[in-house]
Protein backbone atom coordinates (compact mmCIF):
# COMPACT_ATOMS: atom_id res chain seq x y z
CA UNK A 1 0.00 0.00 0.00
CA UNK A 2 2.10 2.85 -1.57
CA UNK A 3 1.68 6.73 -1.15
CA UNK A 4 0.59 7.52 -4.35
CA UNK A 5 0.83 11.61 -3.57
CA UNK A 6 4.88 11.51 -3.85
CA UNK A 7 4.77 12.79 -8.04
CA UNK A 8 2.09 15.49 -6.70
CA UNK A 9 3.84 17.07 -3.90
CA UNK A 10 6.79 17.21 -6.24
CA UNK A 11 5.48 19.14 -9.04
CA UNK A 12 4.01 21.23 -6.29
CA UNK A 13 7.65 21.58 -4.82
CA UNK A 14 9.02 22.66 -8.02
CA UNK A 15 6.62 25.18 -9.39
CA UNK A 16 4.48 26.45 -7.11
CA UNK A 17 7.01 28.38 -5.53
CA UNK A 18 7.12 32.09 -4.65
CA UNK A 19 10.29 32.83 -5.61
CA UNK A 20 11.86 34.36 -9.14
CA UNK A 21 13.86 31.84 -10.32
CA UNK A 22 10.82 30.05 -11.57
CA UNK A 23 9.76 32.68 -13.73
CA UNK A 24 11.19 32.09 -16.74
CA UNK A 25 9.13 28.58 -16.82
CA UNK A 26 5.73 29.95 -17.21
CA UNK A 27 5.28 29.66 -20.46
CA UNK A 28 1.16 29.17 -21.86
CA UNK A 29 2.95 25.57 -23.66
CA UNK A 30 4.64 24.61 -19.65
CA UNK A 31 1.32 25.56 -17.64
CA UNK A 32 -0.51 23.68 -20.32
CA UNK A 33 1.78 20.63 -20.16
CA UNK A 34 2.03 20.53 -16.25
CA UNK A 35 -1.71 20.99 -15.79
CA UNK A 36 -2.42 17.79 -18.42
CA UNK A 37 0.10 15.71 -16.42
CA UNK A 38 -1.31 16.66 -13.21
CA UNK A 39 -4.78 15.44 -14.71
CA UNK A 40 -3.61 12.32 -15.24
CA UNK A 41 -1.89 12.01 -12.19
CA UNK A 42 -4.98 12.67 -10.22
CA UNK A 43 -6.78 10.35 -12.01
CA UNK A 44 -4.41 7.37 -11.86
CA UNK A 45 -4.40 8.06 -7.98
CA UNK A 46 -8.45 7.97 -7.77
CA UNK A 47 -8.17 4.53 -9.38
CA UNK A 48 -5.50 3.44 -7.08
CA UNK A 49 -6.81 4.42 -4.43
CA UNK A 50 -10.78 2.09 -5.33
CA UNK A 51 -8.61 -0.46 -6.57
CA UNK A 52 -6.35 -0.94 -2.85
CA UNK A 53 -9.84 -0.61 -1.45
CA UNK A 54 -10.89 -3.22 -2.76
CA UNK A 55 -8.17 -5.67 -2.98
CA UNK A 56 -7.59 -5.18 0.73
CA UNK A 57 -10.70 -7.02 2.35
CA UNK A 58 -12.77 -5.93 5.25
CA UNK A 59 -12.06 -2.68 6.57
CA UNK A 60 -9.22 -2.54 9.14
CA UNK A 61 -7.52 0.58 11.12
CA UNK A 62 -4.47 -0.11 8.49
CA UNK A 63 -7.00 0.85 5.35
CA UNK A 64 -8.25 3.69 7.10
CA UNK A 65 -4.66 5.03 8.08
CA UNK A 66 -3.77 3.94 4.13
CA UNK A 67 -7.02 6.29 3.14
CA UNK A 68 -6.69 9.14 5.54
CA UNK A 69 -2.64 9.66 5.03
CA UNK A 70 -3.91 10.66 1.39
CA UNK A 71 -6.50 13.13 2.30
CA UNK A 72 -4.03 14.58 4.72
CA UNK A 73 -1.90 14.74 2.33
CA UNK A 74 -4.13 16.26 -0.26
CA UNK A 75 -5.42 19.04 2.44
CA UNK A 76 -1.46 19.91 2.65
CA UNK A 77 -1.35 20.25 -0.94
CA UNK A 78 -4.50 22.72 -1.31
CA UNK A 79 -3.58 24.35 1.91
CA UNK A 80 0.23 25.03 0.00
CA UNK A 81 -1.25 25.54 -3.73
CA UNK A 82 -3.41 27.90 -1.98
CA UNK A 83 -0.82 29.98 0.01
CA UNK A 84 1.05 30.38 -3.21
CA UNK A 85 -1.60 31.22 -5.17
CA UNK A 86 -2.30 33.64 -2.64
CA UNK A 87 0.63 35.32 -2.27
CA UNK A 88 1.96 35.42 -5.59
CA UNK A 89 -0.25 38.46 -6.23
CA UNK A 90 1.57 40.48 -3.86
CA UNK A 91 5.33 39.52 -5.21
CA UNK A 92 4.64 39.64 -8.62
CA UNK A 93 3.97 42.48 -10.68
CA UNK A 94 3.81 41.07 -14.43
CA UNK A 95 0.11 40.94 -15.59
CA UNK A 96 1.45 38.09 -17.77
CA UNK A 97 3.39 36.10 -15.43
CA UNK A 98 0.51 36.48 -12.93
CA UNK A 99 -2.33 35.26 -14.96
CA UNK A 100 -0.02 32.39 -15.99
CA UNK A 101 0.86 31.75 -12.41
CA UNK A 102 -2.71 32.04 -10.77
CA UNK A 103 -4.19 30.03 -14.04
CA UNK A 104 -1.39 27.30 -13.19
CA UNK A 105 -2.38 27.30 -9.22
CA UNK A 106 -6.12 27.12 -9.56
CA UNK A 107 -5.79 24.35 -12.27
CA UNK A 108 -3.85 22.47 -9.90
CA UNK A 109 -6.26 23.15 -6.65
CA UNK A 110 -8.90 21.95 -8.97
CA UNK A 111 -7.73 19.00 -9.71
CA UNK A 112 -6.49 18.13 -6.04
CA UNK A 113 -10.31 19.02 -4.70
CA UNK A 114 -11.20 16.05 -6.90
CA UNK A 115 -9.17 13.56 -5.32
CA UNK A 116 -10.30 15.24 -1.91
CA UNK A 117 -13.68 15.23 -3.08
CA UNK A 118 -13.43 11.71 -4.42
CA UNK A 119 -12.15 9.97 -0.87
CA UNK A 120 -14.67 12.54 0.86
CA UNK A 121 -17.58 10.70 -1.61
CA UNK A 122 -16.70 7.23 -2.30
CA UNK A 123 -14.93 6.01 0.31
CA UNK A 124 -16.50 8.62 3.46
CA UNK A 125 -16.06 5.29 6.01
CA UNK A 126 -12.83 6.01 6.12
CA UNK A 127 -12.68 9.69 5.58
CA UNK A 128 -11.12 11.97 8.46
CA UNK A 129 -13.68 14.02 9.54
CA UNK A 130 -12.22 15.72 12.06
CA UNK A 131 -9.64 16.66 10.10
CA UNK A 132 -9.14 20.39 8.91
CA UNK A 133 -10.76 21.68 5.94
CA UNK A 134 -8.39 23.19 3.09
CA UNK A 135 -8.23 26.40 2.80
CA UNK A 136 -9.19 26.51 -0.75
CA UNK A 137 -12.13 25.06 0.13
CA UNK A 138 -13.19 26.86 2.94
CA UNK A 139 -13.09 30.24 0.83
CA UNK A 140 -16.11 29.24 -0.99
CA UNK A 141 -17.66 28.50 2.95
CA UNK A 142 -16.89 31.75 4.16
CA UNK A 143 -18.67 33.20 1.27
CA UNK A 144 -22.41 31.90 2.30
CA UNK A 145 -21.09 32.02 5.76
CA UNK A 146 -22.75 36.36 6.45
CA UNK A 147 -26.01 34.99 4.84
CA UNK A 148 -26.18 32.13 7.08
CA UNK A 149 -25.58 34.56 10.20
CA UNK A 150 -27.95 36.97 9.30
CA UNK A 151 -30.22 34.57 8.20
CA UNK A 152 -30.25 32.71 11.81
CA UNK A 153 -30.29 35.96 13.92
CA UNK A 154 -33.58 37.10 11.92
CA UNK A 155 -35.16 33.40 12.55
CA UNK A 156 -34.59 34.09 15.88
CA UNK A 157 -35.22 37.20 16.36
CA UNK A 158 -38.83 36.39 14.92
CA UNK A 159 -39.19 33.83 17.64
CA UNK A 160 -38.54 36.46 20.42
CA UNK A 161 -35.34 34.22 21.66
CA UNK A 162 -33.21 36.07 24.18
CA UNK A 163 -30.69 38.76 22.29
CA UNK A 164 -27.86 37.28 24.67
CA UNK A 165 -29.35 33.43 23.44
CA UNK A 166 -28.69 34.50 19.44
CA UNK A 167 -25.49 35.85 20.24
CA UNK A 168 -24.36 32.85 21.27
CA UNK A 169 -26.05 30.75 18.90
CA UNK A 170 -24.18 33.42 16.02
CA UNK A 171 -20.76 32.73 17.10
CA UNK A 172 -19.94 29.25 15.51
CA UNK A 173 -20.62 31.56 12.35
CA UNK A 174 -18.83 34.22 13.06
CA UNK A 175 -15.85 31.83 13.84
CA UNK A 176 -16.15 30.57 10.52
CA UNK A 177 -15.48 33.77 8.74
CA UNK A 178 -12.09 34.64 11.08
CA UNK A 179 -9.01 34.80 8.91
CA UNK A 180 -6.70 31.78 10.43
CA UNK A 181 -9.54 29.99 11.92
CA UNK A 182 -9.78 25.83 10.65
CA UNK A 183 -13.01 24.25 10.54
CA UNK A 184 -13.46 20.44 10.35
CA UNK A 185 -15.78 18.44 7.92
CA UNK A 186 -17.83 17.68 11.22
CA UNK A 187 -17.72 21.09 12.81
CA UNK A 188 -18.82 22.54 9.33
CA UNK A 189 -22.04 19.64 9.22
CA UNK A 190 -22.75 20.28 12.72
CA UNK A 191 -23.28 24.51 11.62
CA UNK A 192 -25.25 22.96 8.35
CA UNK A 193 -27.68 20.93 10.95
CA UNK A 194 -27.64 23.68 13.61
CA UNK A 195 -28.56 26.26 10.65
CA UNK A 196 -31.65 23.68 9.60
CA UNK A 197 -32.56 23.05 12.98
CA UNK A 198 -33.05 26.85 13.53
CA UNK A 199 -35.38 27.16 10.64
CA UNK A 200 -37.72 24.70 11.56
CA UNK A 201 -37.78 25.86 15.47
CA UNK A 202 -41.72 26.09 16.98
CA UNK A 203 -40.71 28.47 19.43
CA UNK A 204 -38.36 30.82 21.50
CA UNK A 205 -38.66 28.01 24.35
CA UNK A 206 -38.05 25.27 22.19
CA UNK A 207 -34.36 26.82 20.94
CA UNK A 208 -32.77 25.48 24.46
CA UNK A 209 -34.03 21.76 24.07
CA UNK A 210 -32.80 21.95 20.17
CA UNK A 211 -29.63 22.91 21.56
CA UNK A 212 -29.60 20.50 24.01
CA UNK A 213 -30.25 17.83 21.40
CA UNK A 214 -27.38 19.18 18.51
CA UNK A 215 -25.01 18.79 21.69
CA UNK A 216 -24.30 22.55 21.59
CA UNK A 217 -21.28 22.41 24.12
CA UNK A 218 -19.96 25.46 24.23
CA UNK A 219 -19.05 27.38 27.51
CA UNK A 220 -21.17 30.26 26.89
CA UNK A 221 -24.05 28.33 26.56
CA UNK A 222 -23.34 26.24 29.44
CA UNK A 223 -23.10 29.53 31.73
CA UNK A 224 -26.18 30.72 29.68
CA UNK A 225 -28.51 27.33 31.30
CA UNK A 226 -26.95 27.60 34.37
CA UNK A 227 -28.42 31.02 34.97
CA UNK A 228 -31.86 30.17 33.38
CA UNK A 229 -32.19 27.79 35.35
CA UNK A 230 -31.20 29.96 38.64
CA UNK A 231 -33.67 32.70 37.27
CA UNK A 232 -36.59 30.74 38.11
CA UNK A 233 -35.76 29.95 41.43
CA UNK A 234 -37.60 31.77 44.44
CA UNK A 235 -35.19 33.23 46.91
CA UNK A 236 -37.75 32.25 49.80
CA UNK A 237 -37.21 28.25 48.25
CA UNK A 238 -37.03 25.72 50.71
CA UNK A 239 -33.91 23.40 50.49
CA UNK A 240 -35.90 20.23 49.93
CA UNK A 241 -37.73 22.30 47.34
CA UNK A 242 -34.40 23.27 45.06
CA UNK A 243 -33.41 19.35 45.53
CA UNK A 244 -36.53 18.88 44.14
CA UNK A 245 -36.07 21.36 41.31
CA UNK A 246 -32.71 20.75 40.19
CA UNK A 247 -33.37 17.18 40.16
CA UNK A 248 -36.14 17.89 37.65
CA UNK A 249 -34.01 19.63 35.90
CA UNK A 250 -31.60 16.91 35.01
CA UNK A 251 -34.89 14.62 34.20
CA UNK A 252 -35.25 17.47 31.01
CA UNK A 253 -31.78 17.52 30.00
CA UNK A 254 -31.35 13.62 30.37
CA UNK A 255 -34.29 12.92 28.40
CA UNK A 256 -33.64 15.14 25.45
CA UNK A 257 -32.07 12.86 22.88
CA UNK A 258 -28.74 13.14 21.34
CA UNK A 259 -27.12 12.70 18.51
CA UNK A 260 -24.18 10.44 18.52
CA UNK A 261 -21.93 12.03 16.75
CA UNK A 262 -22.91 15.54 17.26
CA UNK A 263 -21.07 18.61 19.30
CA UNK A 264 -19.94 21.79 18.41
CA UNK A 265 -16.52 21.02 20.59
CA UNK A 266 -14.29 18.06 20.55
CA UNK A 267 -12.41 19.50 23.44
CA UNK A 268 -15.30 19.80 25.46
CA UNK A 269 -17.71 17.38 27.28
CA UNK A 270 -21.27 17.10 25.58
CA UNK A 271 -23.25 19.61 27.01
CA UNK A 272 -24.61 16.88 28.93
CA UNK A 273 -22.15 16.10 30.99
CA UNK A 274 -21.61 19.91 32.05
CA UNK A 275 -24.72 20.43 33.12
CA UNK A 276 -25.60 17.32 34.65
CA UNK A 277 -22.09 17.53 36.48
CA UNK A 278 -22.66 21.11 38.04
CA UNK A 279 -26.48 19.87 38.63
CA UNK A 280 -25.57 17.10 40.82
CA UNK A 281 -22.72 19.40 42.49
CA UNK A 282 -25.83 21.49 43.80
CA UNK A 283 -28.04 18.88 44.58
CA UNK A 284 -25.51 17.00 46.46
CA UNK A 285 -24.05 20.24 48.39
CA UNK A 286 -28.09 21.58 49.54
CA UNK A 287 -28.66 17.32 50.71
CA UNK A 288 -25.50 18.31 52.78
CA UNK A 289 -26.62 21.58 54.16
CA UNK A 290 -29.94 20.14 54.66
CA UNK A 291 -28.53 17.02 56.63
CA UNK A 292 -26.24 19.26 58.66
CA UNK A 293 -28.62 21.77 59.67
CA UNK A 294 -31.04 19.52 60.81
CA UNK A 295 -28.40 18.79 64.01
CA UNK A 296 -27.52 22.43 64.02
CA UNK A 297 -23.92 21.89 62.03
CA UNK A 298 -22.61 24.89 59.34
CA UNK A 299 -21.96 22.68 56.56
CA UNK A 300 -18.82 23.31 54.83
CA UNK A 301 -18.89 25.62 51.50
CA UNK A 302 -16.21 23.59 49.75
CA UNK A 303 -16.25 20.69 47.05
CA UNK A 304 -16.71 17.72 48.92
CA UNK A 305 -13.71 16.12 48.97
CA UNK A 306 -11.99 17.29 46.01
CA UNK A 307 -8.51 17.39 47.49
CA UNK A 308 -8.92 13.57 47.88
CA UNK A 309 -10.34 12.37 44.78
CA UNK A 310 -8.73 10.32 42.22
CA UNK A 311 -7.78 12.49 38.70
CA UNK A 312 -7.55 10.66 35.60
CA UNK A 313 -7.00 12.02 32.06
CA UNK A 314 -10.52 9.67 31.03
CA UNK A 315 -12.87 11.26 29.61
CA UNK A 316 -16.76 10.27 31.25
CA UNK A 317 -17.00 7.99 28.38
CA UNK A 318 -13.64 6.54 28.08
CA UNK A 319 -13.97 6.06 32.44
CA UNK A 320 -17.79 4.03 32.29
CA UNK A 321 -16.28 1.91 29.78
CA UNK A 322 -13.03 1.05 31.27
CA UNK A 323 -15.25 0.16 34.08
CA UNK A 324 -17.54 -1.88 32.23
CA UNK A 325 -14.28 -3.87 30.66
CA UNK A 326 -12.76 -4.35 34.65
CA UNK A 327 -16.28 -5.78 35.67
CA UNK A 328 -16.60 -7.97 32.11
CA UNK A 329 -12.96 -9.25 32.67
CA UNK A 330 -13.70 -10.27 36.41
CA UNK A 331 -11.18 -7.80 36.96
CA UNK A 332 -13.74 -6.06 39.50
CA UNK A 333 -15.81 -8.39 41.72
CA UNK A 334 -18.36 -5.99 42.70
CA UNK A 335 -21.93 -7.45 42.10
CA UNK A 336 -23.93 -3.96 42.94
CA UNK A 337 -22.75 -2.32 39.71
CA UNK A 338 -25.51 0.50 40.78
CA UNK A 339 -23.33 0.99 44.14
CA UNK A 340 -20.17 1.18 42.36
CA UNK A 341 -21.15 3.57 39.73
CA UNK A 342 -22.20 6.11 42.41
CA UNK A 343 -18.32 4.92 44.13
CA UNK A 344 -16.52 5.76 41.28
CA UNK A 345 -18.27 9.11 40.52
CA UNK A 346 -17.89 10.34 43.80
CA UNK A 347 -14.52 9.52 43.75
CA UNK A 348 -12.89 10.11 40.56
CA UNK A 349 -12.52 13.70 38.58
CA UNK A 350 -11.01 14.81 35.32
CA UNK A 351 -9.19 17.67 33.79
CA UNK A 352 -12.99 19.22 32.78
CA UNK A 353 -14.71 18.01 35.30
CA UNK A 354 -14.67 18.65 39.30
CA UNK A 355 -17.11 16.15 40.44
CA UNK A 356 -18.49 13.56 37.84
CA UNK A 357 -22.21 12.95 37.17
CA UNK A 358 -23.47 9.66 38.55
CA UNK A 359 -26.42 10.03 35.96
CA UNK A 360 -23.65 10.55 33.67
CA UNK A 361 -21.38 7.75 34.15
CA UNK A 362 -24.48 4.88 34.14
CA UNK A 363 -25.46 6.15 31.08
CA UNK A 364 -22.97 5.53 29.02
CA UNK A 365 -21.67 2.54 30.93
CA UNK A 366 -25.02 0.77 29.63
CA UNK A 367 -25.26 3.00 25.99
CA UNK A 368 -21.57 3.26 24.90
CA UNK A 369 -20.56 4.12 21.49
CA UNK A 370 -18.32 2.71 18.58
CA UNK A 371 -15.95 6.37 18.38
CA UNK A 372 -15.41 5.22 22.41
CA UNK A 373 -14.27 1.92 22.09
CA UNK A 374 -12.14 2.71 19.34
CA UNK A 375 -10.40 5.39 21.30
CA UNK A 376 -9.96 2.78 24.39
CA UNK A 377 -8.44 0.05 22.27
CA UNK A 378 -5.85 2.53 21.75
CA UNK A 379 -5.16 3.25 25.45
CA UNK A 380 -4.84 -0.34 26.09
CA UNK A 381 -2.41 -0.94 22.93
CA UNK A 382 -0.55 1.83 24.74
CA UNK A 383 -0.74 0.64 27.80
CA UNK A 384 0.64 -2.72 26.40
CA UNK A 385 3.49 -1.33 24.69
CA UNK A 386 4.13 0.66 28.37
CA UNK A 387 4.28 -2.98 30.32
CA UNK A 388 6.36 -4.46 28.41
CA UNK A 389 9.48 -2.24 29.06
CA UNK A 390 8.70 -2.88 32.71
Amino acid sequence: MEYELKELETIISEILQNGKQRQTKLTHEFTKNIRSKFKIECERIKRRLIDEVNNFGNPTQRLKHYVVRHQHGCVAMLDHAYYSQTNYKKVEKQTTLKKLFQGLAAGIINEIEGIYNFIKKSLFQFFDIDAPIPKSIKEHLVKDAGSNIAEIQQLLSELNVDPKLTSIVSGPFEKLILKGESISYRQFEYLKEMQATVKTAANGDSILLDLLHLNFNSQRFFNYYIEKIKANIQIESETSDLIIYYTYQIKIINQNTFGTELYLDPALSSIRDQLVSWITEEIYFLDKKHSLASIGVEPDTKPPGSEYKVQTSFSVAHLSLALKLLLDSGIIKNKNIKELIRNVAKNFRNEKLETISEISLRNKFYDYEARTVGELKDIIINLLNLVRKY
